[in-house]
């Protein structure tokens, strides 16, 4: 007997609104046996790929390739819709998975995970959905749009020297030439790679500096525009809808999902993806004030509770990737092999430095405090060891699995691997110190006591 049919999400980890539709997978409980992701790497322009274009002319992700429900059964030969837009893609997915009282659903699971409806239950929380889903999907607040802008000179040259210019912009355009000048290409492709060509052509001249004088100033003031005057409006308009503690109330909507990931990839953009500690998220709204240009500024008490309502959710936490630090950050590091190796000396220089003096720093402490019990001082000792081991071979680890033959992206994947092993050997450092400073007055106390 074979196996039913899956429906196939085309999805990329950086991608604010391919991380709406994966949350609603989450969330809805969708089994291994009825949905497949696959990667369409948006940064590599994969989204131009002429395979990816016969699925989704428009080349945007989420895409989802769903079998019909009408010929899921093994007597009939399976066929497939194209859902190529956000809304679309969300909607599907909690359709197709909504009674909770049935064991399978609609395209026979066996996961036996709840699947809570997501849609509006009235017609009024209908009309506010729609209202709020059409308020973060504005071309004015486009998130995407933020990424690339740029309110002044310094602004662009520095983006234009680091990933946003040299791998999102003019990387993907390269790609984009590149399928254009494939052999045997179908003329319908071919008329979709110009038309995207041409849109991207005044993005391209601006980051490889060959935008004019007047293009420039037209794009600065765009920029601004949206940060300082569309951003604040459509955060305005959010506080004078949501019900609270979620967009229509007690309980989570598709709404949330449209708007809870719009408003993570501003957080992202505000905080220059640094934000690692969960615990820090509550506090995160306050960047915004930066990019808004406004001391001022403050996120209303009713989206503030929504965010600190939705990081709390665990599917949230698991595909969200906004809020902690992306690959594309380390590429504002220079990108000829040669200077790369540079900064993978220098890095190395400041890993083996910070790294064991943190240790021996934590270490030293202790020896200090508990200077007559030998016996929890080696056990101590012991443990910092292993710790220190750990790090030592998960790093190893890294730059065997992960960085292949010596490339570019494997000096990338070596200097990030030793800025992550020097990372956690200061913040076990810290904990260290932290903790016995907490004790050290007891235990004083006790040898005092003793002696």
């Amino acid at each position: 007997m074979t196996a039913p049919p899956k429906a196939v999400l085309y999805t990329f980890n950086l991608s604010v609104w391919a991380a709406a539709a994966e949350w609603a997978v989450e969330e809805k409980g969708y089994g291994e046996d009825e949905l497949e992701f696959r990667t369409v790497d948006v940064v590599k322009g994969e989204t131009f790929a002429p395979s990816f274009l016969r699925i989704n002319p428009k080349g945007t992700i989420p895409t989802l390739v769903a079998p019909l429900s009408n010929t899921l059964d093994s007597a009939s030969e399976t066929k497939y819709r194209a859902l190529t837009d956000t809304v679309s893609v969300l909607d599907f997915l909690d359709k197709s998975r909504s009674n909770p009282t049935h064991k399978v659903s609609k395209t026979h699971t066996t996961s036996q995970k709840p699947a809570p409806a997501l849609s509006p239950a009235t017609v009024e929380a209908s009309g506010l959905s729609t209202t709020l889903i059409k308020q973060v999907h504005d071309p004015e607040v486009d998130p995407n749009f933020l990424i690339v802008a740029s309110k002044d000179e310094s602004e662009l040259t520095e983006k234009s020297n680091g990933f946003v210019g040299k791998t999102y912009v003019l990387g993907r355009a390269k790609a984009m030439e590149e399928y254009l000048a494939t052999e045997d290409l179908i003329p319908k492709i071919q008329k979709i790679l110009q038309e995207k060509k041409a849109q991207q052509a005044p993005l391209v001249a601006l980051f490889s500096g060959k935008a004019s004088k007047e293009d420039k100033e037209a794009f600065f003031a765009k920029s601004k525009e949206a940060w300082e005057v569309a951003i604040p409006k459509a955060l305005a308009a959010l506080e004078s809808s949501i019900v609270g503690p979620y967009t229509l109330g007690d309980q989570l909507s598709l709404a949330d999902l449209h708007v809870g990931v719009w408003l993570a990839r501003l957080v992202h953009l505000a905080t220059g993806g640094t934000a690692t500690d969960p615990k820090k998220w509550p506090e995160l709204l306050s960047t915004l004030a930066k990019p808004i240009a406004s001391a001022e500024f403050k996120v209303g008490p009713k989206v503030t509770a929504f965010w600190n309502e939705i990081i709390t959710r665990d599917a949230f936490k698991k595909v969200h990737h906004y809020l902690i630090p992306l690959i594309m950050d380390s590429f504002h590091d220079p990108e000829t092999p040669v200077d790369l190796v540079l900064s993978l000396l220098q890095t190395l220089l400041i890993t083996l430095t910070a790294f064991p003096l943190g240790i021996l720093a934590a270490l030293a402490h202790v020896f200090a405090t508990l200077v007559r019990s030998i016996p929890t001082f080696i056990g101590l000792a012991l443990g910092c060891v292993v710790l220190t081991s750990a790090v030592v071979l998960a790093t190893a680890g890294y730059l065997v699995f992960s960085s292949g033959v010596l490339s570019v992206r494997a000096l990338m994947g070596c200097k990030k691997a030793l800025e992550d092993a020097a990372r956690v050997g200061t913040n076990m450092a810290s904990v260290f110190l932290d903790e016995w400073t907490k004790e050290r007055k007891g235990i004083q106390e006790r040898w005092t006591g003793r002696s």
